[in-house]
Order: C-alpha cells, then sequence, then structure tokens
C-alpha cells in the first residue's frame, strides 16, 4: 500500500528507534537475537513512499555468515503510515536464530534495517545520513551516506547496527542496545557541485561524467585553480596536490580534464584537427581552432560529437548544471616562411576545450611524466592542445603533447592526427 505525505516545510526526519536489541550466546554452537521497537518518521514538505525488512546476520569463527537471516529470509517491515506528516514503522518482535556462533573477535550479530524510499514529490530531493544516538556497544551505518534522489525515483538505504562483545570467549556473549536512534534527513534538492566531488586511491580529486564503451564512468581530474578568468596566470597547478576529504577543497574555479585521451569511436585512437585553414591575407596558413573538427566535437554542433559518444547529456545533469562557460583567448604564434606572426580567433562561451601550450605548461611543466597521455583502454600516445605554431615547410601546425609530456609542433597539412583530452572549468562554492 502507498503511504504519501506531504507539509510545506523543507525537511524529512527519519528517527530509527530501537527499543531493545538483545543478543545472547547460550552455547557455543547457537545464539538468538531478538528485536523490538519502531522506526519513527517526521516528514515535512515532501512526498514519499517508504518500506523496509529487517535481518539479523551471525558470523562463525571463520568469519563467514552462519546466521539463518540471509536477505531471504529478512522479515518484512508494514509500510509506514503518515498522519499529519507523522510516521511509524513497527519491528513488531522478531527473533532471529543463528548457528555457530563462535567469532574470533568477539562480534555476535550484526542488524541490518533495509528501507526502500520511493520520492513521489514533483522535484529532486537529497537524503543525509544524521548524527546517531547509540550505546556504546553498538555502532551505526547508513549506506548511502547522502544521495540525491530523481523525482520519482526509489532509493534504497541499507542501515547497519552493529554489536560488539566485551570479551572474545565464543560463550556467554551478550550485548543489548536501548533507545538507538538513527537520524536521516530528507530535503528539496539544491544543486550543489561538492556532491559530485570524488577522491581516488591517491587522494586526487575527480568528477565523474558521461561513460566509456563499457559502460563505465569517465574520470575527469582536477588539474588547476585559479580566479574566474581564463588567464593562465591566474592558476596555480594541482598536479601534486592531494585532499584528505573533500571537505577540505577550498572554494574558488577549477580546471578539470579528462583522465584518458577520448577516442572518436570505440576502436578508434584519434579524433582529427581540421586541416589546413586560410588567415588573413598576409599571414598564410595555421591552424585555425575556431570552427574546427575538433571545437565543433566538443561543443557538440556536428553530428559526431563527444556528448553522443560518451552518453553525455548537455540539457541536464552535471555538464548543464555545473561547467561554466569560458571564452579562449585568440593565440598568437609564428609564421616560419616570411618571420612573420599570424594570430588565431577568440573562440567564446566554450564549455568542453582543448588547453593552450600554456595552459599546459603551467598546469603540468614541459616534459613532466604528469602531462602523458594514455589512450582511453590503451597506452601512451599524442594528444593534441589547441594552440597553433608554424612549422619548417610552411603549413598549417598545432601543438600537441607527446609520449614523454613534452609539448611539440604537429603539421597537420600534411594528415597528422592526435588524441582529444577535453578541459572544462567549474565553481567550487565555500
Amino acid at each position: 500500500m502507498k503511504n504519501k505525505f506531504g507539509l510545506w516545510l523543507n525537511i524529512v526526519t527519519i528517527c530509527l528507534c530501537v527499543c531493545a536489541i538483545a543478543i545472547g550466546v547460550y552455547a557455543a554452537t547457537t545464539a538468538s537475537l531478538t528485536v523490538s521497537g519502531q522506526i519513527g518518521f517526521k516528514a515535512h514538505d515532501v512526498d514519499l513512499t517508504v518500506t523496509g525488512t529487517i535481518e539479523g546476520h551471525g558470523v562463525d569463527d571463520s568469519g563467514a555468515d552462519a546466521s539463518d537471516g540471509s536477505p531471504s529470509e529478512a522479515v518484512a517491515l508494514a509500510n509506514a503510515a503518515f498522519t499529519n506528516g507523522v510516521g511509524t514503522m513497527s519491528m513488531g518482535s522478531s527473533t532471529r536464530y543463528f548457528t555457530d556462533m563462535e567469532s574470533e573477535d568477539g562480534k555476535p550479530a550484526d542488524i541490518i534495517i533495509r528501507l526502500s524510499v520511493t520520492n513521489n514529490s514533483k522535484y529532486a530531493i537529497t537524503g543525509k545520513a544524521g548524527t546517531h544516538t547509540l550505546p556504546t556497544n553498538v555502532t551505526a551505518t547508513v549506506e548511502p551516506a547522502s544521495v540525491k534522489i530523481e523525482m520519482g525515483a526509489t532509493q534504497a538505504f541499507v542501515v547497519t547496527l552493529s554489536m560488539t562483545a566485551t570479551n572474545d570467549s565464543y560463550e556467554n556473549i551478550t550485548a543489548s542496545a536501548n533507545n538507538t536512534q538513527i537520524n536521516m534527513s530528507f530535503e528539496k534538492y539544491v544543486a550543489n557541485v561538492r556532491n559530485e566531488l570524488k577522491l581516488d586511491a591517491n587522494n586526487k580529486l575527480y568528477i565523474e561524467m558521461g561513460q566509456d564503451f563499457s559502460g563505465n564512468a569517465l574520470k575527469w581530474y582536477a588539474v588547476a585553480k585559479g580566479t574566474s578568468t581564463q588567464e593562465v596566470s591566474a592558476y596555480t597547478s594541482l598536479k601534486s596536490t592531494t585532499y584528505t576529504s573533500v571537505d577540505n577543497v577550498t572554494a574558488g574555479n577549477y580546471i578539470f580534464l579528462s583522465e584518458y585521451i577520448l577516442p572518436e569511436a570505440s576502436g578508434d585512437n584519434y579524433i582529427a584537427f581540421t586541416p589546413e585553414a586560410d588567415w588573413t591575407e598576409d599571414n598564410g596558413y595555421g591552424v585555425e581552432y575556431n570552427g574546427s573538427t575538433i571545437q565543433q566535437y566538443l561543443a557538440g554542433t556536428s553530428t559526431n560529437n563527444i556528448f553522443t559518444t560518451y552518453g553525455i547529456s548537455q540539457t541536464e545533469g552535471f555538464y548543464a548544471e555545473y561547467i561554466n562557460q569560458v571564452n579562449l583567448a585568440a593565440e598568437t604564434c609564428d609564421d616560419y616562411r616570411d618571420s612573420s606572426t599570424y594570430t588565431t580567433q577568440a573562440t567564446s562561451n566554450q564549455k568542453l576545450w582543448l588547453l593552450s601550450e600554456a595552459e599546459y605548461i603551467q598546469f603540468f611543466g614541459n616534459g613532466d611524466s604528469s602531462g602523458i597521455g594514455n589512450i582511453l583502454g590503451g597506452s601512451a600516445d599524442y594528444w593534441w592542445l589547441r594552440s597553433p605554431c608554424g612549422v619548417s615547410d610552411g603549413d598549417a601546425g598545432a601543438r600537441y603533447v607527446d609520449y614523454y609530456g613534452r609539448v611539440d609542433d604537429f603539421d597537420v597539412g600534411d594528415g597528422g592526427v592526435c588524441g582529444v583530452r577535453a578541459a572544462f572549468q567549474i565553481t567550487i562554492p565555500a
């Protein structure tokens, strides 16, 4: 049965009150767990359906699950019933039996409550675990600790109450938890890019956007932090920066770069740059990033583009909500034919773009291994920068990064191609 509720405030608080949880080991091979109590809900300005189950788990002396409380044997709880924004979910009285409860670490059992929360509101909401009230012999975790629930979506929460014993004996282990309270809050979702920040195993900052050809999330790593301008001098390299927590990421504008060189299609290594492009009458030939094949690919204005290739939505989600539009300044380089210079066009309102030569050197250095790019699913290879250059025979040229992280010239007029690593800028608030 579906139970709906809604008030005109902005917070939903869920309190899981375990009135009595007791575990007794009466012999080295048998134990029972009795649970009674209720889960209490306070709801404001949201419309949710909440169902749940409760189960117990014991472990034997090898650490394996030794209970009969497997998920398939979990006890279903009555759906939460709400009146004037206040709801309860009774746990009734349930006894779980465990066989061979021996445990080298003296841990007799876990109580696991599985909640299924469906968002019936007309907007997305955020669910977060709060501060819990626990006895000294009980620990609690809620997974996920924080999550966005889209309109109409159902989110599972797993509440684990872990009981710890005071000795390592295999018999007479007893633990209890009276009036344990697990707190959660639900509120209307407000876009905040901090919810998207992640740290890898090396404590490097990244976000996920899009999917590779196997359905795995694409990672984009923070490479620089600076002011709101696109001036290279305003940014500081993050190549050696690590974080102990995403909460320690300070406010500012950050540039992120795709972890890998991104093929144009599965099995391809490259995407071609525009061949020779005419410049003004006095300047000869060079590569023009504005209007090039790559610029259109990254802007989504070509039929084949990064959004369709990697499943990135242009109208919702991370790209639409958080990525800033930036203006890419014109660049000047030498024309080897007559020792003059030529200047590219500026490119405005870009959300995905190639790094320039100056940006790359500012962020990585020239010849530093941190700038080496690997093809998605492959090995190190060349990748394009957006900066033009003249080459000795007068053909169109562009800068690129080689196998060793060095910047070099590439003769595009001879059909040269390299890979693409896209960059973007976001603002991380305080």
